[in-house]
């Protein structure tokens, strides 16, 4: 495994004033650069941000000025408004983002409210032909797309000409162009709005916002704060870049959740015994057990739990989760273990194309991240049946997703989507699968030869020693939270002596690593067969929270 540093200029003059006048480590100058943070300004948000500087809804434009004033008049004409999402975390979090609020002013108002989140084996992502019937035998007179809608214009031509108006709140790419049918698309993209980077569950949120800001009113506390638990979760399971406004809303959010005020997450808190909330909690903890409803069957218990106060009704939502997970967990690792033997014997040098007639269609998604990590290329991983292949793909940097498949979508259909990392797709007539993959294949010949070169890097080197202050150093690691997409946590390499600990499995070891008079926890979840007793040797690794030592411990990915 190529470990390397990453190459490191000079800091701005304003930069390291900055840092020196607020006490930060200079050490972490170049880090917060190579992330994009260069500015006082910057450093500001990024260590003292608050809503307040979060871009206001009414930055979407005339859009959303639309919006409001339909869903308002809705209120007032006492109308019934159906709210459509996803099926995923993104897409159930954003739908109760607006259920949540609507539900609070349903009472004054006296208008209804539902919401119907489409069946993915039966009806598919998003609206769609399939799951119109449905929606229309709920006799809605307004509709609000969360997560979707973006590729659904005939569907909402269709409500249009039967009286149903439609309002599309959505962050994925438009394929060809914005639903032109609908009475407003509530879109980072339809404006220049400032940070479009953003989920579904954050346009969501901005739209309910917007019901105050639009009229010059800042939103109540209810809205701007607590629903941001919800928009944390959205952010970090649909792999937002966690810069700018997505930062901000998501450090919150994690506060939020802490609190325990949403029933579902004081009862999952509970039972999974955090300490602490932070972006793995997010991402690997409520995502996959939020996730695994709409992969293995129906998602609506999600929006159910995540709406109700009725502890007896949320655990048993909870227990049914945490089935589906465990579902999930061995469907994935079938997929998983035929696509890696499938993978040796790839006929494409430039992605990976596994299919298979045995594969659960709703984990194919996560199998493919995996799958990917082990090969390093695109990887699309396909579940066929009754002649229809349908599937997820996962890339690497480097490689558009969007871009590539749209560029031989006329292989495709119209059924399929995406964004740069991540994408959906479904063959309706089988044999045009190896021509797709082929074509894709000889255009990714085309790309430059170091796309396909994968280098860890690590962001600094030290000795524990060299640290003045290792409890001002942890502080501020701690204040740099969130880690994730667009801001990765910090790789160290650190030069140190592991002293005897427990092996708790053949490559798993805990212990202490001390270089000189300084001993710091150490867990190497893998690859520690190759860490010596006694011996010293450079580990590169995260620094992160232990809820076994009650402190902060590296935990090393590879040892020299």
């Amino acid at each position: 495994m190529l470990w390397m540093p990453y190459e490191s200029s000079a800091l701005p003059t304003e930069m390291g004033e900055w840092l020196l006048a607020n006490q930060i480590p200079l050490l972490f100058g170049s880090i917060l650069k190579r992330r994009g943070v260069t500015t006082p300004a910057q450093l500001e948000q990024l260590f003292h941000g608050t809503l307040a500087d979060v871009t206001p809804s009414t930055a979407f434009g005339p859009q959303i000025f639309r919006g409001v004033e339909r869903l308002r008049k809705a209120f007032v004409n006492k109308e019934k408004v159906v709210i459509v999402g996803d099926y995923d975390a993104d897409g159930t979090t954003a739908a109760a983002v607006i259920m949540t609020v609507l539900n609070q002013l349903k009472p004054h108002y006296g208008f209804e409210v539902d919401y119907l989140i489409p069946d993915r084996f039966t009806e598919g992502y998003g609206l769609n032909d399939n799951n119109l019937p449905r929606l229309l035998a709920m006799n809605p007179q307004l509709v609000i797309t969360v997560d979707c809608g973006v590729s659904s214009d005939a569907q909402i031509q269709n409500l249009k000409q039967k009286g149903i108006d439609t309002i599309v709140t959505d962050h994925h790419e438009p394929k060809q162009f914005f639903p032109k049918h609908a009475h407003a698309v509530i879109h980072p993209m339809v404006t220049d709005y400032p940070d479009p980077n953003i989920c579904g569950c954050t346009v969501a949120y901005q739209f309910m916002k917007a019901l105050w800001e639009c009229n010059g009113k800042q939103a109540p506390k209810w809205v701007e704060e607590d629903l941001l638990d919800l928009v944390a979760v959205g952010t970090v399971c649909d792999i937002m870049p966690l810069q700018g406004d997505n930062r901000i809303l998501v450090r919150i959010g994690m506060e939020k959740i802490m609190e325990g005020k949403r029933l579902a997450f004081k009862l999952m808190k509970e039972r999974l015994g955090w300490k602490q909330v932070n972006a793995n909690t997010l991402g690997f903890s409520i995502g996959p057990r939020i996730n695994a409803a709409g992969r293995m069957k129906e998602a609506d218990p999600v929006v159910h739990l995540l709406l109700s106060n009725d502890a007896a009704y949320c655990a048993s939502i909870l227990d049914e989760l945490e089935t589906r997970n465990n579902e999930r967990k061995a469907a994935q690792e079938h997929v998983v273990e035929i696509g890696l033997k499938q993978a040796q014997q790839s006929p494409y040098r430039h992605l990976l194309a596994i299919i298979d007639d045995s594969f659960h269609e709703g984990v194919v998604g996560i199998a493919a991240s995996k799958i990917m990590d082990q090969y390093y290329r695109p990887t699309f991983c396909l579940a066929k049946q009754d002649g229809v292949v349908k599937g997820s793909a996962r890339s690497i940097e480097g490689v558009h997703l969007f871009q590539l498949m749209e560029k031989h979508q006329h292989l495709l259909g119209n059924k399929w989507g995406g964004h740069a990392a991540a994408a959906g797709m479904t063959f309706e007539d089988e044999s045009l699968v190896e021509p797709f993959f082929k074509a894709l294949d000889e255009e990714l010949a085309t790309y430059p030869s170091d796309v396909w070169q994968r280098i860890n890097r690590w962001d600094a080197s030290f000795s524990l020693n060299e640290i003045a202050d290792l409890n001002r150093f942890f502080e501020v690691l701690t204040k740099l939270e969130p880690f994730g997409q667009g801001f990765p946590e910090i790789t160290w390499a650190i030069r140190g002596t592991l002293l005897p600990g427990r092996m708790l499995k053949e490559d798993q070891k805990i212990g202490k690593l001390k270089h000189h008079s300084i001993e710091i926890p150490f867990a190497m979840w893998s690859g520690a067969n190759r860490a010596e007793f006694h011996q010293e040797q450079t580990y590169y690794g995260q620094f992160q929270y232990s809820d076994y030592w009650k402190s902060m411990q590296i935990v090393p990915r590879w040892v020299d």
